[in-house]
C-alpha cells in the first residue's frame, strides 16, 4: 500500500517508470520477516533522483508503524546501472541469511543513499529489491487497495472470484483452491490490501480484476512485476544444512515416512555423505500421502527451507515440493504358491525346498514378487492454499515467462471516490 502512495506522488511529479514497481520475494524462511518477505524496487528515470528518494521519505515516515514495533522499514536509492555484488546480494537473499552489517557494506560501497527505521533489516530487503532485475522467469500481480483504514472481512464477491478464475485461467494463477473451496486471492490479515490476482499478463490481469465483484470500495490498484510463481528461492542445492536456508536436496529414500504427533510425515534422504530429515506437514494434504508412498531406495528430489535444530530435535529440511526421479522397486521375497490349487507351499525345512501339503507339489526356493507402486514419476506439490508466494505452480512450468512487457494502460488507478476525497 505504502508503494502504491509513493508511485502516486512520484507520477504527479512527471518521474518516468520504466518498469512496472518490482515485487520480489525474499527466503521465506526467515524468522523475523514479513509474512510474505516481500520487497518492492521503483525503477525510474527521472532528472532529479533527489526529490524522488525524499518523496519516498517522506511517505514512509508519515505511514510507517516502526514506532508500535511493528515494521522494521528500510529505503536504498542507487543511481546508474546495478553493480554486480548487488546482484549478487539479492541472489543470496533468495536462499540464505543476510545481515545487516552486510547490507550497510553494500550501501557505503555505492554510496547508496539510505533511510531506515527500528532495527534496520528492512536495508536488506531494499537492496534485494534493487539486485533482482527479473531477467529470468517472471510473473505480475494486480494488487487492488481498499485504504489503509479499512479492517475485517474482505468485501470481494466468493461466486465472481470462480467465474474469473475460469474466465482467465491461461493468464492467472493461484485465485480459487477447487478442493477446499478456498479463495486465495484476498489475505486475512487487517492491512489495507483488498485482493491481488497473479498471472502471466499485465493486460489481462487489468481484464480479470475489472470481472470481479466488490461489496466495498476500491481506493486503488498497480500492478507489479514479481519473481512470485517461479520457485526462484529453491532454484541451488543446499550444500551446508543450515538453519533457514532454502533450496532443494538430491538422494535416495532412506527411511519410509513416518507419521508422528499432529499428522505430520518424517523421513530420511540420503545423498553423498549426509542423511538429512525432512518434513512433510499435515497441511499439505495430498502430498503427505505421496510421502507415505515412498520406499527405501526411490531416487527423488526435495526442496524446502531448512528449521533450525533444537535441544530435542535436529535440524530438518520443510519440504515444498517432492520430485520423484526413479521408483525403486517393491520386491518382497515369498513362499512360491501351488501351480494347481493356487494355495501357498510350506518349507520342507532349511534348504528342502516347498510342498503343497494337498497336491504334493514342489519348489525348490521361494519366489520374488514385484508389488505395483501407487505413485509416478513426477513432481508433486503442496494443495494451493499451502503453497508459498514463491512456489512455482504445476502450469506454470509449460510458460514460463523471460519477457519484459510495456507498460500497459491502467497499471496504476486511483478511484473516483479517492480523487474527490484527496480534492
Amino acid at each position: 500500500y505504502l508503494a502504491a502512495l509513493i508511485v502516486e506522488e512520484l507520477l504527479a511529479q512527471k518521474a518516468e517508470f520504466v518498469d512496472y514497481p518490482n515485487l520480489i520475494r525474499l527466503n521465506p524462511n526467515i524468522p523475523w520477516k514479513t509474512r510474505g518477505n516481500a520487497a518492492i524496487a521503483f525503477r525510474l528515470q527521472t532528472e532529479n533522483p533527489q526529490k524522488a528518494f525524499d518523496i519516498a521519505k517522506k511517505l514512509l515516515i508519515k505511514n510507517s508503524e516502526a514506532r508500535e514495533g511493528l515494521a522494521d522499514p528500510g529505503l536504498v536509492m542507487h543511481v546508474g546501472n546495478v553493480p554486480k555484488d548487488v546482484t549478487e546480494f539479492s541472489r543470496r537473499a533468495l536462499h540464505d541469511v543476510i545481515s545487516k552489517h552486510q547490507a550497510e557494506s553494500i550501501i557505503k560501497r555505492h554510496s547508496m543513499q539510505h533511510y531506515a527505521e527500528g532495527s534496520r533489516r528492512g536495508l536488506i530487503g531494499a537492496i534485494a529489491a534493487i539486485g533482482n532485475t527479473l531477467l529470468n522467469d517472471h510473473t505480475f500481480e494486480i494488487i487492488a487497495y481498499r485504504g489503509k483504514k479499512h479492517v475485517g472481512r474482505r468485501g470481494v464477491d466468493k461466486d465472481s472470484v470462480i467465474r474469473m478464475n475460469r474466465l482467465f485461467s491461461k493468464y492467472t494463477f493461484n485465485n480459487y483452491d477447487e478442493s477446499t473451496d478456498r479463495v486465495l486471492i484476498s489475505p486475512h490479515g487487517p492491512d489495507p490490501v483488498l485482493c491481488g490476482i497473479r498471472g502471466e499478463s499485465p493486460t489481462e490481469l487489468v481484464k480479470a480484476l475489472s470481472a470481479l465483484k466488490f461489496e466495498e470500495p476500491v481506493e486503488r490498484w498497480m500492478v507489479f512485476r514479481s519473481n512470485q510463481g517461479t520457485g526462484e528461492h529453491l532454484a541451488q542445492p543446499i550444500e551446508e544444512f543450515r538453519a533457514y536456508a532454502s533450496g532443494f536436496v538430491r538422494g535416495y529414500v532412506a527411511t519410509s515416512g513416518e507419521i508422528q504427533q499432529g499428522g505430520h510425515v518424517f523421513f530420511h534422504v540420503e545423498d553423498t555423505d549426509r542423511k538429512i530429515k525432512c518434513a512433510c506437514y499435515e497441511p499439505a494434504g495430498e502430498l503427505r500421502k505421496v510421502v507415505l508412498s515412498l520406499i527405501k531406495g526411490d531416487e527423488i528430489e526435495v526442496g524446502g527451507g531448512v528449521r533450525k535444530a533444537s535441544k530435542l530435535n535436529p535440524a530438518v529440511l520443510n519440504i515444498e515440493y517432492l520430485k520423484i526421479v526413479k521408483l525403486a522397486q517393491n520386491k518382497i521375497i515369498e513362499n512360491p504358491r501351488c501351480p494347481k490349487c493356487s494355495k501357498r507351499m510350506k518349507s520342507e525345512g532349511r534348504g528342502k525346498g516347498f510342498s503343497c501339503e494337498d497336491d504334493g507339489t514342489f519348489a525348490n526356493g521361494k519366489v520374488a514378487r514385484i508389488i505395483p507402486r501407487n505413485i509416478k514419476e513426477e513432481l508433486y506439490l503442496p494443495p494451493l492454499h499451502s503453497q508459498r508466494h514463491l512456489t512455482k505452480p504445476l502450469k506454470r512450468y509449460d510458460i514460463e515467462n523471460f519477457s519484459k512487457a510495456e507498460l500497459t494502460e491502467g497499471w496504476f488507478r486511483i478511484s473516483e471516490a479517492e480523487i474527490a476525497r484527496m480534492w
